[in-house]
């Protein structure tokens, strides 16, 4: 399974087993509502980068597939992908690691089929996540596999480098990036040597670590504003308020892990994740507290990552060990949550982003991408 880190493997396996064992226990299952137990089945190409035009299909979307399914594209790796983000449809970046040859990966779509994108992009990377303030600015992180060293790139349009980070400790695994401008993102992680998490800050000429940061492996990060921005992973969800950070503990389960966040507004975030006893979670904030939200619609072992165009059109990634890897995606239209359809051995999926609600993408292990949408 591709996951963001290292941490995040540990928390899911955990959290399946706590599942086995809850329902083995009569613990964990169906439709509860409580604060204890959740209950409920939760980033321009270069020119020098584009791949041989036989190396895609002529269309790199099935134009068979029904207009309300999941279709999947050429995406001319075998990498697994990791994270995704764009700055339109046309302009589309996935990211992740090859870990069969032990190379980067960060492939490209422009509107029309996808590409590898090599000038710049260091040999050994293992990218966990993608963001970009515009076609010009887009960052990627994550870390060396057999060194913990961490990893930021930046793309600015015509080339890829790798970032100074002068004053931050060498060896972090950066799960996550997200940002309201170019001169204000923020990357999460954590310290494989001592287990402490870590948050980022970069002002637009350096990068910093923040203080103020929980002892909790943290996987996500999303916001609205400088001001505004959400933080989880392991049992916490963390909130920035432009000067310090804080534990959101107001209607947050205890014993419960968290691994994606997003949101349409300061007081509408979806946070995914598993409750106390490992099964399904998903959380949804109104700007004061958090609250359950009612998963009956929700069938499989864990959720990740989560998208979404408005309050009533969010997406959200599954997961299910069944002898293997098994993708599933979950949409909310403002009143449930209902299973989509993927095509046929989809395996795991790790990330998704859109620029619509009828133009959405995810990615995951193998080179997957998925298109949603005419």
């Amino acid at each position: 399974m591709k996951v963001k880190t290292r941490l995040a493997t540990i928390l899911w396996t955990v959290g399946l087993v706590l599942l086995l064992t809850g329902c083995s226990c009569g613990g964990g299952g169906g439709d509860n509502d409580s604060d204890d137990d959740i209950g409920g089945d939760d980033d321009a190409q270069s020119d020098d980068d584009s791949a041989d035009d036989d190396s895609v299909d002529d269309d790199a979307i099935d134009d068979d597939a029904a207009d309300d399914d999941w279709s999947a594209m050429t995406s001319g790796t075998t990498a697994d992908l990791s994270g995704i983000w764009g700055n339109s449809h046309s302009d589309v970046f996935a990211v992740g690691w090859d870990a069969d040859n032990y190379v980067s990966a960060i492939v490209h779509y422009d509107g029309s089929s996808w590409s590898a994108m090599t000038n710049g992009v260091p040999p050994a990377a293992e990218l966990a996540a993608v963001w970009g303030s515009s076609d010009t600015d887009v960052f990627a992180v994550g870390w060396v596999p057999w060194s913990g060293a961490k990893v930021i790139l930046h793309y600015d349009g015509n080339t890829w480098s790798d970032m100074s980070a002068s004053g931050v400790p060498p060896t972090l695994e950066l799960s996550d990036v997200w940002g309201s401008s170019h001169s204000d993102v923020f990357a999460v992680g954590y310290n494989p040597s001592d287990g402490s998490s870590v948050i980022l800050h970069y002002d637009g000429s350096a990068w910093s670590a923040m203080e103020g940061v929980p002892d909790a492996g943290l996987t996500a990060v999303w916001g609205t504003s400088h001001s505004d921005v959400f933080a989880v992973g392991g049992a916490v969800i963390q909130h920035f308020d432009g000067d310090s950070w804080s534990a959101m503990t107001n209607g947050v389960p205890p014993k419960s892990a968290w691994y994606g966040v997003w949101g349409s507004s300061s007081s509408d975030v979806f946070a995914t994740g598993s409750d106390s006893h490992g099964v399904p979670a998903i959380l949804r904030y109104n700007g004061s507290s958090w609250s359950v939200m009612n998963t009956s619609g929700v069938k499989t072992d864990s959720l990740r990552d989560a998208w979404g165009s408005s309050s009533s059109d969010v997406f959200i990634l599954g997961l299910t060990l069944d002898f293997q890897y098994v993708g599933s995606i979950f949409h909310y239209d403002g009143s449930s949550w209902s299973e989509m359809t993927v095509p046929d051995n989809t395996g795991a999926l790790n990330g998704v982003w859109g620029s619509s609600s009828s133009d959405v993408f995810a990615v995951g292990n193998g080179g997957t991408i998925l298109h949603y949408g005419p």
